[in-house]
């Protein structure tokens, strides 16, 4: 008599547990990627709804779920410098900075490719200038324009940095009296190739690209009003 072949009682609970054990490990993959999706999707639609805290809230939810995640990364980055920038009263807004410049410089570790990982970091960088002293600012300056060509290297089309970059040509071309004295005494002379020429085409650019972008609209306006062009920039604001 022939004996039967086969897996025992156990045998078949074991290639049981093995096989639930498997496929749902699996599965999580494809479920995370596809909350992480949704999520970013939902960042998205919050942050063009105005509501950036809630924007933050679902970029950090990704960032548990992927911490390098770089779509996550630097628009947390941005937001964080955002609402640092437009804190009231008397609110600190460095630890706001801060926190964005960790997620930045994590964005430029994981993702030196990725365009918005160096807007960011020029972006925050920047804010960070802004409470520095004259000869800080001059310094971070040039490190600003740097994360600026790179951003536009990488993407041309990113209208967010043909706007920051001429935010930059606006106040490089426009030093104040203590500005110029120590960019003159400390670095001799004003960040190189900067002038309001050159702002006025990159804010052209970031409205070509971008026409609705209200902030593009308010920082042009401020650059015509800095060189005596009152009535172009009242037709901005308009």
């Amino acid at each position: 008599m022939i004996e039967r072949t086969g897996f025992s009682k156990v045998g078949y609970l074991l290639l049981f547990t093995f096989m639930c054990g498997a496929i749902p490990d699996h599965a999580a993959g494809f479920q995370s990627q596809n909350e992480v999706d949704q999520l970013i999707n939902e960042a998205v639609e919050y942050f063009e709804q105005g509501n950036e805290t809630r924007a933050t809230q679902l970029y950090e939810r990704v960032l548990d779920i992927e911490p390098e995640n770089g779509e996550a990364l630097w628009n947390h980055s941005v937001l964080l410098t955002q609402r640092g920038f437009r804190l009231k009263d008397q609110t600190d807004p460095m630890p706001f900075y801060e926190t964005a410049m960790e997620s930045a410089d994590k964005c430029l570790e994981h993702h030196p490719q990725m365009a918005g990982c160096h807007f960011a970091k020029a972006l925050v960088t920047g804010r960070i200038a802004k409470r520095s002293n004259a000869r800080e600012r001059l310094r971070m300056s040039k490190e600003i324009k740097q994360y600026i060509d790179k951003a536009l290297e990488l993407d041309p089309e990113f209208a967010k940095t043909w706007h920051l970059l001429g935010v930059w040509h606006t106040e490089a071309a426009n030093l104040s009296g203590v500005e110029r004295f120590a960019a003159n005494a400390l670095f001799g002379g004003a960040p190189e190739g900067a002038s309001n020429e050159k702002a006025i085409k990159s804010f052209n650019k970031a409205l070509e690209l971008e026409p609705e972008n209200i902030l593009t609209h308010l920082d042009f306006a401020r650059l015509y009003i800095e060189i005596g062009e009152e009535e172009k920039a009242i037709e901005l604001l308009e």
